[in-house]
């Protein structure tokens, strides 16, 4: 499945960028990019203040940009939580990427 999305532009697509795959001493690695926090980090820190309609429609519309992307190659998350969702906090705070494909059809 992450062969399959590595042809989505991550940056465009809004989703984690799979890097590499490979096998040592018989287990298999996935290198991905460094994210840290999810949206729920970002509500706990905030102590669970509601995020605000601007705050929200961002998110909302990277989330879109996703799907559209998983759509026009055949694919479905179908996992969609808090958990799924993340960004790097430091370098892009508000620039969501969907991971765990885990579930995907």
């Amino acid at each position: 499945m992450l062969r399959i999305i590595r042809a989505l532009h991550p940056d465009k697509s809004n989703i984690l960028k799979f890097l590499d795959d490979f096998k040592f001493n018989n287990h298999s690695y996935m290198a991905f990019e460094i994210l840290d926090k999810s949206p729920w980090d970002l509500m706990v820190e905030r102590m669970l203040i509601p995020c605000t309609l601007n705050e929200i429609c961002p998110v909302f519309h990277q989330l879109m940009v996703a799907f559209d992307a998983l759509k026009s190659i055949g694919i479905a998350h179908a996992d969609l939580k808090p958990d799924n969702m993340f960004v790097n906090h430091k370098d892009q705070p508000f620039k969501l990427r969907l991971i765990d494909f885990g579930v995907a059809r």
